[in-house]
C-alpha cells in the first residue's frame, strides 16, 4: 500500500516536471547592443578578424592560456577559430556569412562541458550621434529537459556580451569607459578588523553615499588616534538584483579597535577567497561581480552562503569621483 502511495507521487511529480518543462519555451535568444564611435567597416573588420577575439572575448578571459587554434584564412566566410580549455570548455566559431560593414552570422558549437549548437550574429548601423552601433545576438534551442534555462539565458549571457562589448570598443580604440578583469584565483586572505558605517539603500544611490562616507570614516578614524592598516573596504551582506537594493558596511581598517559613536566594530576572520580584480570605472561594478561568480562556477568551487562578498580597494574609493579604479573582489568560497 505505501508502496503504491510513493509511486504514486512520483509519478505526479514527474508529470509535473513534464508538463513544466512543456511550457518554458523551446528556444532564447539574447542581444545587447553598444555605439562604438568607429565607422562600420572599421567595427566589421575588428570582429571578422577572429585572431582579435582573445583581446576581447568575455570567455577567454578567464583561461587566458586555453588552447587556440586559426583557420589558415581569417576573416571570410567559412574561416573559423576553435578553442579548448579546462575552464571555458571547448567549441568551435565559424563564419557562415560575412556582409562589409552591415553583418555577420556565425555557427557557435560547444563541445565541452556539454553539446550544443547557437547562432551567433553581429550587426553594424551608423548611429545616430555618429559612430556604430553594435548589435551581438545569440539564439538556439534547448534540449527538452534544459528548457528551464531558457529564460535564465538573458540574464547568464546578456551580461558577457555588456562586459564583450566593452572590452571590443577599447580594441577598437574607444577607452571612455575603460574595464580590465583580471583573475588571480583562491587566496588567503588574513584575519582582520575594520571600523564600519552601515549602507542601506539602493545601487544607484551608493556611489554618492561612498563618496562622502568614507572621507567622514578615514576623518574618524584619525581623529579617534586609531592607526590604519591597509585600504578601505566595502563589506557586502545582501544585494537584491531584483530591486537594486543593497546592504553594506564602508570599513577601514585597524590594528586595533575601540567604541566609536555611530560607528561598528566588524571583525573578518583569516578566510579563502575567490579574487577577481576590476580596473576600471566603478560603474562597471555589477558586470564584475558576473564575471567574478562566472570564475567562481568554471573552477567548481562553491560560495560559502551567508559569509559577507567583500570590495577591497587597491587605490583609493576615490576612484567613486570618475577616476579609474583598482578593486579586488572577494568571494568566500569553501
Amino acid at each position: 500500500m505505501l508502496l503504491n502511495i510513493l509511486l504514486s507521487l512520483l509519478l505526479i511529480l514527474v508529470a509535473g516536471g513534464l508538463i513544466f518543462l512543456a511550457l518554458q519555451p523551446a528556444t532564447f535568444r539574447v542581444e545587447r547592443k553598444r555605439v562604438i564611435p568607429v565607422t562600420p567597416q572599421v567595427a566589421f573588420d575588428g570582429v571578422r578578424n577572429f585572431r582579435t577575439w582573445p583581446q576581447w572575448s568575455p570567455w577567454l578571459m578567464h583561461e587566458p592560456d586555453a588552447s587556440l587554434d586559426f583557420s589558415d584564412q581569417s576573416g571570410q566566410e567559412g574561416s573559423w577559430y576553435s578553442w579548448d580549455g579546462k575552464l571555458v570548455g571547448a567549441g568551435e566559431m565559424t563564419h557562415e556569412q560575412l556582409s562589409p560593414a552591415a553583418h555577420i552570422d556565425c555557427r557557435l558549437q560547444f563541445l565541452r562541458p556539454m553539446r550544443s549548437v547557437s547562432r551567433v550574429r553581429f550587426r553594424f548601423q551608423p548611429a545616430q550621434d555618429g559612430g556604430t552601433q553594435v548589435a551581438w545576438c545569440m539564439e538556439g534551442r534547448m534540449p527538452f529537459l534544459l528548457r528551464w534555462m531558457s529564460h535564465k539565458m538573458e540574464g547568464w549571457i546578456g551580461r558577457d556580451f555588456d562586459i564583450g562589448l566593452i572590452q571590443l570598443a577599447m580594441q577598437l580604440g574607444d577607452q571612455r569607459d575603460p574595464m580590465v578583469l583580471e583573475f588571480p584565483g583562491l587566496v588567503q586572505v588574513e584575519a582582520a578588523t575594520f571600523i564600519t558605517r552601515r549602507y542601506e539603500g539602493s545601487l544607484q544611490a551608493m556611489p554618492a553615499a561612498m563618496r562622502t562616507g568614507y572621507p567622514e570614516l578615514m576623518q574618524a578614524v584619525e581623529q579617534a588616534g586609531l592607526s590604519i592598516e591597509g585600504m578601505p573596504v566595502a563589506i557586502y551582506h545582501s544585494i537584491n538584483p531584483e530591486t537594486g537594493q543593497v546592504c553594506c558596511d564602508m570599513g577601514m581598517p585597524v590594528v586595533e579597535a575601540r567604541g566609536m559613536p555611530g560607528f561598528e566594530i566588524v571583525k573578518l576572520p583569516a578566510r579563502r577567497y575567490m579574487r577577481t580584480r576590476l580596473r576600471g570605472e566603478y560603474t562597471h561594478l555589477e558586470l564584475a561581480w558576473h564575471a567574478a561568480f562566472a570564475q567562481l562556477r568554471m573552477r567548481r568551487q562553491r560560495f560559502r552562503r551567508g559569509l559577507p562578498r567583500i570590495e577591497r580597494y587597491v587605490n583609493s574609493p576615490e576612484g567613486l569621483q570618475g577616476l579609474a579604479v583598482e578593486t579586488w573582489l572577494d568571494i568566500p568560497v569553501r
